[in-house]
């Protein structure tokens, strides 16, 4: 879904608040998205908590990038980067990209209209400081695809994400023959105690699930459209599976439980 294009002249931001050398600090905590950048609304609110944004960098060095592949399938993959490249990456977005130089306009545009538009969206938070920006404060439309691909590329050693936990919720839904169909029954559905994986147990209720099942279905909503319908017994769900770490606002993992 292509985002808005506006014609808005960039305000700048005050300087005191642009990154220099040997002065970019960030928040050490795994939880705490340093920088993040990603194509917001006009999406479901329940199936967007399954969003995994273009590219993340948390607080802890951790990377994670969406890679489209073909219609409907992508892939997920993660590193660990150095200060040294974040810090590389933070001075490129602040000199090259002038980063600081636009502002978000979202807010304001949803305060007005009723109609809230997809758009490019930006996040960094170094220093103290978080600053985010969009689409519609006027960048250049190839800004977005550059940042993107600078983000994707600080990787030395990309690892493919297959987790093998993740929170499962579910919501019932009518039959629609517009939409692809998985049978639940037909696919790995044990948890890692052997128990059957219950869609109707996770209605509008993130529930932690772990085992082998969870990597196949990781796959499977991977390469199928986020409205896919799934039927266990004689009712049909659409699910979301968030990942600590991965996926967009996902709850932390349980207490004394590590993620994935």
């Amino acid at each position: 879904m292509a985002a808005c294009q506006p014609t808005v002249t960039p305000t700048p931001a005050p300087l005191d608040i642009r990154p220099q050398d040997g002065l970019i600090q960030w928040q050490r905590n795994p939880n705490q998205v340093l920088f993040r950048i990603e194509i917001i609304g006009g999406e479901d609110p329940f199936l967007g908590q399954g969003v995994i944004p273009d590219c993340t960098i948390y607080g802890n060095n951790h990377v994670v990038w969406k890679n489209d592949l073909e219609a409907n399938n992508s892939e997920i993959l993660e590193d660990l980067l150095t200060d040294e490249g974040i810090v590389n990456f933070v001075n490129y977005l602040t000199i090259r990209e002038r980063i600081y130089t636009y502002r978000e306009l979202l807010p304001e545009m949803q305060a007005r209209y009723e109609v809230v538009p997809v758009v490019e969206h930006v996040r960094i938070a170094v220093n103290d400081v978080v600053h985010k920006a969009d689409n519609l404060s006027g960048w250049d439309p190839l800004w977005y695809d550059r940042v993107t691909t600078a983000c994707k590329t600080l990787s030395q050693a990309p690892v493919l994400v297959l987790p093998t936990s993740a929170w499962l919720t579910t919501r019932e839904v009518e039959f629609d023959t517009r939409y692809p169909l998985v049978i639940w029954s037909a696919m790995p559905n044990a948890d890692a105690a052997g128990q059957p994986i219950r869609l109707s147990a996770a209605v509008d209720s993130p529930t932690w699930v772990s085992g082998l099942a969870i990597s196949e279905l990781w796959k499977t909503v991977r390469r199928l459209p986020n409205d896919t319908l799934y039927q266990e017994d004689d009712r049909f769900y659409n699910i979301v599976l968030q990942v600590p770490g991965i996926t967009r606002d996902s709850p932390s993992a349980p207490a004394s439980i590590p993620a994935g």
